[in-house]
């Protein structure tokens, strides 16, 4: 999308910053 990892963080437990 957009949120890389700022937005999704709140429910991104499979792909942070992969």
């Amino acid at each position: 999308m957009r949120l890389s990892r700022y937005g999704q963080r709140k429910h991104n437990k499979r792909r942070v910053t992969a």
